[in-house]
C-alpha cells in the first residue's frame, strides 16, 4: 500500500504565545538587524499508509488539549489573522527541517509515540520534525534566509524554506514535501585528484568541509605519491574524521591572531586580538572562573 504524507502543526493558544525577545536582541546586537517579532513553532510530517482517525491520533500524540491545538492541511485556519492578534502584520515563515540522512531525535520519538497507539502497532510509520519561526521584519525572503543560517540554522544539517504572508494564507506548505526524503540515494565513489593545484585543492577541503590544514593536506599528498594512485572522496572522508576536530587538538588548541580589518554592515565589530587556545581561554577558563567565583571544589 503506497504511504501518503501528512503535515501537523502545533500551535499554542493565544495567550500562551510568547514572542522570543532574546533571539530579537542577539540579532540586533550581533547582525545589526532589526526583528519586530519572532515566534517559533513545532511541526511535524507524518509517512504512513494509514490514514483513519490520523488527525486525532495525532492531536493526541502530539499535543496538550489545554494550551496546545494541532492544525492540518484538513484542518486549517486563518493562521495570519491568529497572529495579527499577537501584532504580526507581515508575517514571513522560515521553515527549517533537517536534510536527509541527519539524524532527527525528535522525529524517532514521535514515530514511536505514534506506535504505542492501537491504530498504528506494527504499522510502518515515519515522523520528521521540523520548526518554523514566524518573523515580522522588512526583511527580503533572501535576507530571511541568511538571517536563519545566522541564527538558529545550520545550513551542513538542515534545509529552510520561505514562506510570505499570501504563501502562508494558500497553505502551500501542507503540500511541499520536498524536504522530507526517507531513502537516500546510494551515490558513486569518487576518485579525488590528490595532486592537483594546490589551491584548488585547498577549494576543495572547503567546499567538502575535510577541515584539513595545509600541512595535513601535503602529508596527504605524499602519502598516495608513495602508493602511486588518487585516493576515493570515501578515503578522503575518513582521513578527515580521523583528523577531525573531536578532540580538541586543532583550532580549540590553536594560537589564533584574530585580525579584523573591515565588517559588513549587519556584523558587529569585535576588533583584533589574539587568544592563546579557545579551550583555556573560554572553555576551561569559564570553569575555572565559575569554580573561583562561586567557591566550588571541584
Amino acid at each position: 500500500m503506497a504511504k501518503n504524507k501528512y503535515r501537523f502543526e502545533i500551535y499554542p493558544t493565544l495567550h500562551n504565545l510568547k514572542s522570543d525577545k532574546n533571539l530579537i536582541q542577539w540579532y540586533s546586537k550581533y547582525c545589526n538587524i532589526k526583528i519586530n517579532q519572532i515566534v517559533k513553532m513545532n511541526y511535524c510530517v507524518v509517512e504512513s499508509e494509514n490514514e483513519t482517525e490520523l488527525y486525532q491520533i495525532a492531536s493526541e500524540v502530539l499535543t496538550d488539549s489545554v494550551t496546545e491545538f494541532l492544525v492540518s492541511a484538513e484542518n486549517q485556519f486563518s493562521l495570519v489573522s491568529y497572529l495579527a492578534d499577537f501584532g504580526f502584520k507581515n508575517p514571513a515563515v522560515i521553515d527549517v527541517s533537517f536534510k536527509a540522512g541527519v539524524t532527527d531525535n525528535a522525529g524517532q520519538a514521535m514515530g514511536e509515540a505514534f506506535k504505542l497507539m492501537p491504530q498504528f502497532k506494527n504499522k510502518d510509520i515515519k515522523v520528521y520534525s521540523g520548526q518554523m519561526y514566524f518573523i515580522e521584519s522588512d526583511l527580503s525572503a533572501n535576507q530571511l534566509e541568511t538571517m536563519a543560517y545566522a541564527g538558529f540554522a545550520n545550513d551542513l544539517l538542515q534545509n529552510i524554506t520561505v514562506y510570505s504572508a499570501s504563501e502562508i494564507n494558500e497553505g502551500i506548505r501542507f503540500k511541499n514535501f520536498k524536504n522530507q526524503i526517507s531513502e537516500i540515494q546510494p551515490q558513486p565513489v569518487k576518485t579525488i585528484n590528490i595532486q592537483q593545484d594546490f589551491n584548488e585543492l585547498m577549494k576543495l577541503n572547503v567546499k567538502n568541509c575535510w577541515a584539513l590544514s595545509e600541512a595535513e593536506m601535503k602529508q596527504i599528498q605524499k602519502h598516495y605519491a608513495k602508493l602511486g594512485r588518487n585516493p576515493t572522496d570515501v578515503e578522503i572522508e575518513v582521513i578527515a574524521q580521523s583528523w577531525s576536530e573531536h578532540c580538541k587538538h586543532k583550532i580549540f588548541a590553536a594560537n589564533i591572531d584574530y585580525v579584523e580589518k573591515s565588517v559588513p554592515a549587519h556584523m558587529k565589530s569585535l576588533g583584533s586580538f589574539k587568544l592563546e587556545s579557545l579551550f583555556k581561554t573560554y572553555i576551561r577558563g569559564g570553569t575555572l572562573k565559575i569554580q573561583k567565583d562561586r567557591g566550588i571544589d571541584w
